[in-house]
């Protein structure tokens, strides 16, 4: 559950770049260095009409930086690609992300390094594209500092063979929740709400096969609830189904979320799968 004093120490001024970075290769961007950790932009392949590139943040041992939805405490990163030359769109992809938990508060996100891949949809094939990406985003150990940093990276001048950058974004990718489910992935079966106000709890009925570890689950709904760790349920997962049950911060009555429908990440040992499912 959320409490504001478990929230992370933000200092207020961002943390500048130090030092000078090496010079890039043509499929990378400098880094930019801040105190515990160092972000660049990396080239990747071209998918079709799509070229991918990478925004990379390494951080010192321990440090870690956030998903999407940070937990109950936190800041999600913030791209902006609009200063970008022959660039139509920006798809950020988000590998799955990890629950940490400690004394203070629960995070969600990554620890001493990350890939976002982006997916980048060109105006023309026929003029250089020049990718520029502005990036807010802050990382956490015992005190979370925000970094920000404008990161350049001439596409053009990009080699199209596989690369090390190349090679390491698709890595990542790989750990980007798939939309289409296999059969071995867990998924999520039903989703209903018990309970209101500290009661408020968010029962889930995951296909799993009997005797598999517990899978994480991370849910992203409206902005006013807030969704915690989720907890395996005695003797569940004999009949081919796992049971879970998740704390709900926000829930008025139990048919507050009905209808309402929430993106899950069902991460496993097969993999990880994002599908969307109404509250039933």
């Amino acid at each position: 559950m959320r409490n504001p004093a478990s929230m992370c120490l933000v200092l207020l001024m961002f943390a500048a770049s130090i030092g000078d970075a090496p010079a890039a290769a043509p499929e990378a961007s400098d880094w930019v260095e801040t105190p515990y950790s160092g972000i660049r932009l990396i080239a990747g392949a071209m998918h079709g009409d799509t070229l991918e590139v990478g925004v990379q943040i390494r951080m010192k041992p321990g440090w870690k930086t956030y998903w999407k939805v940070p937990g109950d405490s936190g800041v999600p990163p913030f791209f902006d690609w609009s200063r970008s030359s022959n660039v139509a769109s920006a798809r950020i992809l988000y590998p799955a992300p990890k629950r940490y938990v400690d004394q203070y508060a629960t995070a969600i996100g990554y620890k001493d390094e990350v890939v976002f891949p982006v997916q980048l949809t060109q105006v023309s094939k026929a003029m250089p594209t020049i990718a520029k990406v502005t990036v807010a985003y802050a990382v956490c150990s015992d005190i979370c500092l925000p970094a920000s940093a404008d990161l350049t990276l001439n596409l053009a001048k990009a080699p199209r063979a596989t690369t090390t950058s190349s090679a390491l974004i698709a890595r990542y990718r790989k750990k980007v929740p798939a939309t289409d489910a296999k059969e071995s992935h867990p998924r999520i079966a039903s989703a209903r709400v018990t309970g209101s106000g500290k009661d408020a709890r968010l029962m889930l009925e995951v296909d799993q096969k009997a005797g598999s570890p517990d899978v994480e689950i991370f849910v992203e709904g409206p902005p006013e609830f807030y969704f915690a760790e989720p907890r395996r349920q005695p003797q569940s997962g004999l009949d081919g189904t796992a049971r879970y049950s998740m704390a709900v911060d926000g829930v008025t009555s139990s048919d507050t979320l009905n209808g309402r429908k929430l993106l899950f990440t069902v991460v496993g040992d097969q993999g990880a799968l994002e599908q969307q499912l109404p509250v039933n």
